[in-house]
């Protein structure tokens, strides 16, 4: 069961805590109707949630993420950025092509839109020796024409992650 644990602050932010058994992640979303920084925002926040999965554990935290935010009244956007591998290194990996097919189905691929669309973007990864995903690396580093307007001043945003490794042995 998901548990969703949110607190208000002066600066017209809500930090969130959501937690699950061992999983437990924080972010930050906007207070709904406040103003922040010389503007008003939108009654309802709009919060992106861009994630990379592969194997669907930060899939599974994505989800959290989302209904959380869509229960503090929140309009979500649920993304998942694409692979950047070629099908036949996928194909060795069973299972990968279908999972990324079926997620990309359902949540489909951030666009320049949404994140210009979103008062708060939450990004998901997978860590990969100690870093973001590569794919979802190369969706930020495809955010720099936004920045460069000026269009990603003012928005709130945060990060979740889930990593694992596996048990080296010497033998």
């Amino acid at each position: 069961m998901w548990r969703v644990i949110h607190a208000p602050h002066r600066c017209g932010l809500i930090s969130y805590t959501v937690s699950c058994d061992s999983y437990s992640l924080s972010f930050l979303a906007l207070e709904e109707a406040r103003p922040f920084r010389g503007f008003q925002v939108n009654s309802k926040a709009n919060i992106l949630v861009v994630f990379y999965s592969r194997d669907g554990s930060v899939e599974a935290l994505a989800k959290a993420v989302s209904e959380g935010a869509r229960e503090a009244g929140a309009e979500v956007r649920l993304r998942r950025a694409s692979d950047i591998v070629p099908t036949a290194v996928m194909a060795k990996v069973p299972g990968w092509e279908e999972r990324s097919k079926r997620m990309l189905s359902e949540y489909g691929v951030p666009t320049q839109a949404d994140v210009e669309w979103a008062d708060g973007v939450i990004f998901g990864t997978p860590t990969r020796f100690g870093n973001t995903s590569a794919e979802l690396k190369a969706f930020i580093d495809s955010l720099g024409g936004l920045w460069f307007q000026g269009k990603l001043n003012g928005k709130a945003a945060g990060a979740f992650t889930s990593t694992a490794m596996a048990e080296m042995r010497r033998r």
